[in-house]
């Protein structure tokens, strides 16, 4: 271990937990190079014992290549042509094979430990290959060869050696799983903050959006207050005014038109449905909306169906219920032209309505009150969806930060692991 990191682990600012146990503080900065340097700690601790590993397997190798290299020159003694030729494409097969495992063997190593990981577990895996694809060529040549059983057992001292080793290049590679880890855990962290911060910052131009959108609506509500104290709001309440007495004027003469002919019902059926045929589409109308007839009744055509009426209720030609009082009520309909009266006024309830309406128009007032609310119905929905907006970024913010803690505990754990001492990283 280099002086650096061993100042670092023991020598550096340490404090104890509850159980006693050691904690070795660390600031962020330091992470990366505490995991290089009990990398190289590691590697070096390890490289003597795997070269010693090395050794051993190029001895082994040694040995296999000259028993190789004998059988080699060997040919099967067997007078059978058939048998021999078989037994002799199984030899060549199965050195084949070995001589792959060989070549696997002699394959330079990187001097790291990922590079020692990776060399061990291709000789490890080819090694299981060639005992599996071998053992059926060795089954057939075993007994003519004797080379070949020499080459099977120091290919399983090979194995011997391999398997002594299995322990070791698991516990390296446990910690280059660590290193890499805890690596990964680092740009996660990176990528974490970077993205925190930059939906800070949107939150930051979001939240200052809505006090302008804010502030936009308040002016707009101060106008249409202003706007409702103008000169202009005054004259249309009074003009409103004005106009709702018009109508309120029209249903009363609507009321006395009902007044006036719906007692007579009962006779004007009977009128028009014997003695006007002609008349009687407009007898009807008067029948169901008095009101509305009087106004199509351009000529007061209802006057004279009166009086004809009248006369046929005299002379007892139509019957009704209470003849004096039905007559007296069509001679004063008649008489005092309440008719033509109720029709002068309903004219004269739409002059004053068109000039009252006419001077509404003028104004220009409901184009201008729909562009106050418009704006104000606008700003108040992007309001709310800068507010929507700005609680769902507030949500991923702390989505983040959640995820910071998680990320950060993990460095921890894996750190420890590493360096085999209870760590504390003090964060920026």
């Amino acid at each position: 271990m280099t002086f650096w990191l061993i100042r670092k682990l023991f020598r550096k600012e340490k404090t104890q937990d509850k159980s006693n146990a050691e904690i070795v503080i660390l600031k962020e900065s330091e992470i990366n190079k505490i995991r290089e340097e009990e990398g190289m700690r590691i590697f070096e601790n390890f490289l003597p014992k795997f070269e010693n590993f090395y050794q051993n397997l190029v001895t082994l190798i040694d040995d296999l290549e000259i028993e190789i290299e004998k059988m080699e020159k060997k040919e099967p003694k067997i007078s059978d042509e058939k048998i021999k030729s078989f037994v002799e494409s199984n030899k060549v097969e199965f050195i084949q094979k070995m001589k792959s495992f060989v070549e696997e063997a002699q394959k330079p190593y990187e001097k790291s430990l990922k590079g020692i990981v990776v060399y061990y577990n291709n000789l490890a895996s080819k090694w299981n290959k060639i005992n599996i694809e071998a053992t059926r060529n060795y089954k057939i040549i075993k007994d003519v060869f004797k080379e070949a059983r020499k080459i099977v057992s120091i290919f399983k001292k090979i194995y011997k050696i391999i398997e002594k080793e299995s322990a070791n290049i698991k516990l390296i590679a446990d910690k280059i799983s660590k290193m890499d880890e805890i690596s990964k855990n680092l740009e996660d962290l990176e990528w974490i903050r970077k993205n925190k911060e930059q939906l800070k910052h949107y939150l930051e131009e979001k939240k200052s959006l809505l006090r302008n959108v804010e502030n936009e609506k308040r002016e707009i509500i101060k106008q249409i207050e202003d706007f409702e104290l103008s000169e202009e709001m005054k004259k249309l309440r009074e003009l409103t005014k004005i106009k709702n007495s018009i109508e309120y004027k029209e249903k009363e003469l609507a009321s006395q038109s009902v007044q006036l002919i719906s007692p007579l019902t009962r006779e004007l059926k009977k009128f028009g449905k014997i003695f006007a045929e002609k008349e009687y589409p407009l007898i009807r109308k008067y029948i169901d909306s008095p009101f509305d007839a009087l106004i199509e009744d351009e000529e007061l055509k209802i006057n004279r169906i009166l009086m004809k009426m009248k006369r046929l209720i005299e002379d007892g030609t139509i019957e009704t219920k209470n003849k004096e009082k039905s007559l007296s009520l069509i001679e004063k309909i008649l008489n005092d032209n309440l008719m033509k009266k109720i029709k002068e006024k309903h004219i004269a309830n739409l002059e004053n309505l068109k000039e009252i309406e006419k001077e509404i128009r003028k104004l220009n007032i409901d184009k201008r009150k729909r562009e106050l609310e418009s704006q104000k119905n606008y700003l108040e929905r992007r309001k709310d969806e800068i507010e929507k907006d700005i609680e769902k970024t507030k949500s991923k913010i702390d989505e983040l930060v959640e995820l910071e803690k998680i990320v950060k505990n993990e460095i921890e754990k894996k750190l420890s692991t590493l360096v085999e001492k209870k760590v504390k990283v003090l964060y920026i």
